[in-house]
């Protein structure tokens, strides 16, 4: 079996190495929303809580809370 595909894998070369690539870029996605999520909803959570009101761009962007920046 590992045979066949070490064969498939060097006749391929190019079609492997877009999969890799393609796993490799959804994986650091997920980490990075993962890691996302644990800092806004668990680290920063008290700050979403404490509005901001004092910067125009930050509200033209819709930014409410000092836990987003």
């Amino acid at each position: 079996m590992k045979e066949k595909i070490k064969i498939i894998i060097s006749k391929y070369k190019e079609l492997w190495e877009f999969i890799k690539f393609a796993f490799i870029g959804a994986s650091t996605s997920i980490l990075e929303m993962a890691v996302f999520a644990f800092l806004q909803y668990v680290v920063f959570k008290s700050l979403n809580e404490v509005p901001v009101t004092d910067n125009a761009i930050l509200s033209f962007l819709g930014i409410e809370y000092k836990g987003y920046m």
